[in-house]
């Protein structure tokens, strides 16, 4: 028996049930004298040079995409790996086992491995013991000597491919679904990820390394070596068809054995988007609500600070608050501090940001790059300063002086609602009366992005009614996409039947929607400007008390207070504007529960979102 990892001296019961031939060398391929738990601490390096004393190999045969792949469950992947036997010929296949001691020792490990081997035709030599994490980092070598002839430039090439054909698309992430032996590639285009290309394992392991590796910026990479074992990130700089694109790389294992990498599009400084400035309206806020946002840009002072989830629209917003800014005001110096600048902003000076591995930023303490870059803007004599985002206490702090010495500051901040942007900043250490200070707060924002439904295919929820009560389907349908949208058509006809004409159900897609079913993104969005009572709560701590002044008085000061981003949502729901199916996905179900107040809303204030009164049976 030969061991690894384990003293050249140990026995076990396995001799005797027959694992290896008592003549096997004992030191065949051994580590002598070093126990198991010593290998298991060891490092990478040391690692790599455990795996050289294994018999020579040039290919791990049970790897994704190997000869023997197919003949290990999943779960049979971390304790056994089968090597080739070089100088064996296809008419005498000979391979060489390589399992962990429980593995080699199980009822149904070693012996049963070697039934299925004869059985396929294939002889073994006796097994070689080791650790799972030996055996893990020959998976891991073994996918890179699978395909170390391909060619770096050929990858290339595939990345290239794939990106342009997901921007061209409309896409804003790509991903890579790695599992054993293939890999799935999605493109999420309206919020919706739909399946695009399939990869083998070993053509997917080679693109991601060559991202990694090879085309991505030395510098935003948190680690030296590729692994699909780690938690990796990076950037990748990219010019498609002369545009140039910032591609965000991340990358986690998933279990048992693969890993998902996501790449989020990032379009760097669109120069050649040159339309002019069309207003809010066109991005889906209502008349109020754009009204409302005017009036924070064009004030002077304070801090203008937006909310929503990643990828709902947030550098849209501000990019447009910005040039109707420099519009208004030709003579405002207008500067931005992004990682990495998305959109190209007439008239501002676009300072980039790289979040570089290993900074205060990355480790919770200190002074992060956007900090000391935010620090030196302030003194470059700028009007008006838009951040990126606020993600340290450091840079909430400078905000708050800028906002408090008369600048004018916008800035995105992750929260789930309006007011939640102020627990946000309170755990971001700004004191409350500072954020009640009314030099401080211009105006506070939450979006949400909701696909627009194909006006060509989609159907109302009257003809969806009628196909699934006469089980007759028609308009492209199936059967089985009918009675997907049973539930939300039962809660639609219970809770908002008088409208059942107008509400629509995505279809099947047509060629006006390139067969998505979905044609664009609308903003569904809630707009607060803070008064004099929604401070004094703030001041005292009461968050939930300034949000139910300002839900309490909707349209008193102007058409968009009181209006949360679920009214938004139902009000664009009822003109049909958007689909019951996308409205439930970012809202939850509709029910009274969640749009009690919503339906009183539509009933007494339907003018404030430019609909007749609300006819609804709200009763369970």
């Amino acid at each position: 028996m030969a061991f690894l990892g384990l003293g050249s001296k140990t026995k076990t019961a396995s001799a005797a049930a027959g694992v290896a031939p008592p003549s096997a060398p004992p030191t065949q391929g051994v580590v002598a004298n070093l126990p198991v738990a010593h290998v298991r601490h060891r490092s990478v390096q040391k690692l790599a040079s455990l795996t050289e004393q294994l018999p020579h190999h040039s290919e791990v045969l049970t790897r994704p995409g190997g000869k023997l792949e197919k003949l290990l469950a999943d779960s049979e992947r971390h304790d056994v790996a089968l090597l080739d036997v070089p100088g064996s010929s296809a008419a005498d296949m000979e391979c060489a086992v390589v399992c962990t001691v429980n593995f080699a020792e199980g009822a149904h490990g070693y012996a049963d491995l070697r039934r299925r081997l004869e059985k396929a035709g294939w002889r073994c030599k006796p097994p070689y013991r080791a650790t799972r994490e030996l055996i893990q980092k020959l998976y891991e070598d073994g996918e890179a000597s699978s395909v170390v002839s391909t060619d770096a430039s050929e990858m290339e090439r595939l990345f290239n491919a794939i990106a342009a054909s997901a921007i061209e698309m409309g896409a804003t992430d790509i991903h890579f679904e790695l599992r054993a032996g293939s890999c799935a590639v999605k493109y999420r285009i309206n919020k919706r990820l739909s399946r695009q290309k399939d990869l083998s394992g070993a053509v997917a392991n080679t693109l991601l390394r060559t991202m990694y590796q090879s085309l991505s910026d030395h510098d935003t990479r948190d680690a030296t070596q590729y692994s699909l074992k780690e938690l990796q990130s990076c950037a990748i700089d990219r010019h498609i068809d002369g545009q140039h694109y910032r591609f965000r790389y991340q990358c986690n294992p998933v279990s048992p054995s693969g890993a998902d990498c996501v790449l989020r599009i990032l379009p760097i400084g669109r120069e050649a988007d040159e339309r002019p400035f069309e207003g809010f309206e066109s991005l889906g806020y209502s008349v109020a609500q754009s009204d409302l946002i005017r009036e924070m840009f064009a004030d002077p002072k304070g801090v203008i600070l937006i909310a929503g989830k990643m990828g709902s629209g947030k550098s849209t917003t501000l990019k447009h608050g910005l040039e109707y800014l420099g519009a208004l005001r030709p003579y405002f110096k207008i500067r931005t501090i992004e990682d990495p600048p998305e959109y190209y902003i007439r008239g501002a000076s676009q300072h980039p940001v790289i979040r570089r591995v290993n900074t205060a930023d990355k480790e919770g303490k200190g002074e992060s790059d956007f900090a000391r870059t935010f620090r030196t803007i302030l003194r470059l004599d700028a009007d008006a300063t838009m951040l990126g985002e606020i993600r340290d206490a450091v840079t909430a702090g400078l905000t708050v002086q800028a906002g408090q010495a008369g600048q004018k500051v916008a800035a995105t901040v992750h929260a789930n609602s309006a007011f939640g942007i102020i627990g946000r900043l309170r755990r971001l250490a700004v004191d409350a009366e500072d954020m009640a200070d009314e030099k401080f707060l211009s105006g506070l924002m939450f979006q949400e992005l909701l696909p627009v439904v194909c006006p060509h295919c989609s159907l109302s929820a009257l003809d969806l009614f009628q196909m699934a009560s006469s089980g007759t389907v028609r308009l492209g349908l199936t059967r089985e996409l009918v009675e997907q949208k049973t539930d939300t058509l039962k809660r639609v006809l219970s809770y908002l039947k008088p409208h059942a004409r107008d509400i629509r159900f995505e279809g099947p897609g047509c060629k006006e929607c390139s067969h998505r079913g979905t044609v664009g993104l609308t903003v569904c969005a809630e707009v607060v400007v803070l008064d004099d009572d929604m401070r004094q709560a703030i001041a005292a701590g009461d968050v939930l008390g300034a949000r139910r002044h300002w839900e309490s008085e909707p349209g008193l000061v102007s058409g968009a207070d009181g209006v949360r981003c679920v009214d938004h949502g139902m009000s664009k729901l009822l003109a049909g504007h958007v689909s019951a199916e996308a409205f439930e996905e970012s809202f939850g179900f509709i029910t009274p529960r969640l749009m009690a107040r919503t339906f009183s809303l539509l009933t007494t204030h339907p003018e404030l979102f430019g609909l007749p009164p609300l006819q609804a049976d709200t009763r369970e």
